[in-house]
Parts: C-alpha cells; structure tokens; sequence
C-alpha cells in the first residue's frame, strides 16, 4: 500500500517529490502558504548544498538555488 504524500512530506524534502521548483507554483492542491514553505525549505537546502560545495565538501551538479529563488519571487511578488 502507498502511502499518501503530504504537504509535510513535501515540505521536509521538496527535491524528491518536485523536479523542478516551478512545478510547486503549478500544484493546484497546495496553498499559497504550503508553496511558499516548501520553496523556503527548498531554498535552505539548496543553500546548504552550495556551502557545501565551496567547502569542498561534495559537489552538485544539479543547484537549483537561482531557479528556487525566482519561484519565490513569483509566488511571493517580492523581488
């Protein structure tokens, strides 16, 4: 049996369930407040990733930061 998918679930781990962070915009069952966590939680791993990398600590190919970022000022209207 699947187990039913949250916006909880989304939130804490945004990468494996959205592709791409304009498909969270694109959710017709999230709130506006839902999306809006979940592109910040996105956002703060995002972040977390790149510090990483500067570090040396592990590589990305695939920061989505930049593409986060204008989802949030989309969502948001805050640039």
């Amino acid at each position: 049996m699947e187990k039913k998918v949250t916006p909880e679930d989304m939130i804490s781990d945004p990468s494996d369930h959205f592709n791409h962070p304009i498909e969270v915009l694109q959710h017709k069952k999230l709130t506006m407040e839902q999306k809006q966590a979940i592109l910040e939680s996105w956002k703060v791993d995002e972040q977390e990733i790149s510090t990483a990398t500067a570090e040396n600590m592990g590589k990305t190919d695939n920061n989505r930061l930049s593409e986060v970022i204008d989802a949030l000022q989309k969502l948001t209207g805050k640039s």
